[in-house]
């Protein structure tokens, strides 16, 4: 029950894809959003991924990929939807 329907005439393959296409886009998308408004810079993420296991920088950006796929399910999968 989306307020955009798609419906596009390719195989099922191919509509997973672009499926799931869509979803890391609007994660990706929300991450860099939540990311700018919280002043996070380059060298915030390299020292998240090279740094100690559980730092801040790093439940921060884990925080900011399931905060974008709970706005996928819970947003935008109302949305658009393609079939």
């Amino acid at each position: 029950m989306s307020i955009f329907n798609i419906y596009l005439n390719v195989e099922d393959d191919y509509l997973k894809l672009i499926k799931d296409s869509y979803k890391i886009i609007v994660v990706l998308f929300v991450f860099q959003l939540l990311s700018h408004y919280s002043g996070m810079n380059k060298t915030t993420l390299g020292s998240a991924v090279s740094g100690v296991v559980m730092n801040d920088e790093f439940l921060g950006i884990i925080l900011f990929i399931l905060l974008g796929l709970a706005a996928y399910y819970l947003i935008f999968e109302k949305v658009l939807s393609f079939h």
